[in-house]
């Protein structure tokens, strides 16, 4: 059986619940032609039930060498950028609405600094929707004081960005980050220390792929 996450049971349950009716009221009206309008139901219902699947992933053990990839998608960037004066990976994975949608901690430490922006809903591909795109961001302060960042960045159907973690909390890797519903991406920024291991086209899955490491 699929496993439903928690941010989805209130929708999926009302989908089947829905989807039941429109199956009485069809049986009973012995009208087989009706049938047709209930097909898409069926198919809106599978898929929003498989959208929010919940697979459980963990990391064999916490390792502060290895950054793991926060969700599943593709990798649309790899890039060094300019954080505050010091220069970065920016690694960019971009979520369709056929991928899980959960977010994960990619490494351990501390979070020093998380903050929500309103904004646009442009394709979660587009260059700018990293800049210009309603997101949220946490940025995670390691043992040995690296600064991972990672941006949850809402798509042209994302309506909903979900983020667990607040500051001045302890995280582990593996547990979740948050949860973006439908199409979307996610920003990670890594020091030049760690080594990114995808590039361009690469599908990472979240906590199983290494993103980069030492």
């Amino acid at each position: 059986m699929i496993k439903i996450h928690d941010e989805g049971r209130r929708i999926v349950y009302s989908s089947w619940a829905l989807w039941f009716l429109a199956i009485v009221v069809t049986s009973r009206l012995a009208d087989w032609a009706s049938v047709i309008w209930v097909l898409p139901l069926v198919l809106v219902t599978i898929f929003i039930t498989r959208f929010f699947r919940d697979p459980k992933r963990q990391p064999p053990s916490p390792d502060p060498e290895v950054i793991y990839s926060p969700c599943d998608g593709k990798v649309v960037s790899v890039e060094k950028i300019d954080w505050d004066g010091t220069p970065y990976w920016n690694i960019s994975v971009f979520m369709s609405v056929w991928n899980v949608h959960i977010n994960w901690i990619p490494i351990s430490g501390t979070i020093t600094h998380r903050e929500y922006f309103s904004g646009k809903y442009l394709v979660a591909w587009h260059p700018k929707s990293s800049t210009e795109n309603e997101r949220s961001t946490v940025e995670i302060t390691t043992a040995d004081n690296e600064k991972i960042k990672i941006t949850q960045i809402a798509g042209a159907v994302a309506r909903r960005i979900i983020t667990y973690p607040i500051k001045n909390q302890a995280v582990i890797q593996g547990e979740e980050l948050g949860f973006i519903r439908f199409g979307s991406r996610v920003d990670i920024r890594i020091p030049l220390s760690f080594e990114p291991q995808v590039r361009i086209g690469d599908t990472p899955q979240g906590m199983v792929t290494v993103l980069a490491k030492k």
